[in-house]
């Protein structure tokens, strides 16, 4: 959601047609040390992901830090234990769907 909330308020202020570092409100954004975050947005915009495949790759990453730690994840990310492991279903249940 936070994330979301990120994208979508860089998309209502940004006056260019490509969202640029400056334009995101994250912690070294624009700077020479750039952020996972923003590794991830980046990556994301080039591979012209959905905003759903964003939530699962920032979901991925911060699982990857927390070294798989959900309740540790989920805090961070500002959600329950539960919607994680709801929001881990789903991305197998499209992931397993685009696949067939």
């Amino acid at each position: 959601r936070e994330l979301e909330n990120v994208i979508e308020r860089s998309l209502a202020l940004c006056e260019r047609a490509v969202i640029e570092a400056e334009d995101l409100p994250l912690p070294n954004a624009g700077r020479n040390g750039a952020t996972s975050e923003l590794s991830l947005l980046r990556g994301a915009a080039e591979q012209r992901m959905t905003l759903h495949e964003l939530g699962d790759r920032y979901i991925e990453e911060i699982l990857r830090q927390t070294g798989g730690n959900k309740m540790r994840a989920a805090e961070i990310l500002g959600i329950n234990r539960r919607t994680l492991y709801r929001r881990g279903d789903r991305s197998r249940a499209r992931a397993e769907s685009e696949a067939s």
